[in-house]
């Protein structure tokens, strides 16, 4: 199984709203499990390059010291992004509307 920094039905929630926007390019109903499998770990991937490409190597090392420790807390993490002065909330939300914009003009189409 895949892992996922975001929670995997919240992200799948939110794609299923997506594909019933759209015409998705598949035959099959394991071809439109694999499009939405394929999706969510795109959604998830855009999150989390969003929010780790704004991390200084400083910052990134602090990030993986924390979870070499099998850190757990979610409020251990918001201190960190707050203390790196990163709005995940904001963040996310750009990431979630730009993978929307391009998936609903065809943009994201991994089937």
């Amino acid at each position: 199984m895949e892992n996922y920094l975001f929670d995997r039905e919240t992200l799948g929630q939110f794609i299923d709203e997506l594909m019933n926007k759209r015409t998705i390019p598949v035959e099959s109903a394991d071809e439109l499990g694999n499009f939405r499998e394929t999706q969510i770990k795109a959604l998830d991937d855009r999150i989390t390059n969003s929010l780790f490409g704004r991390l200084t190597e400083s910052q990134i090392t602090q990030l993986n010291q924390l979870l070499s420790n099998d850190e757990q807390d979610p409020d251990v993490f918001q201190k960190f992004f707050e203390d790196c002065n990163i709005d995940v909330n904001n963040v996310v939300s750009e990431s979630v509307q730009s993978f929307s914009s391009e998936f609903l003009t065809g943009g994201q189409q991994n089937a």
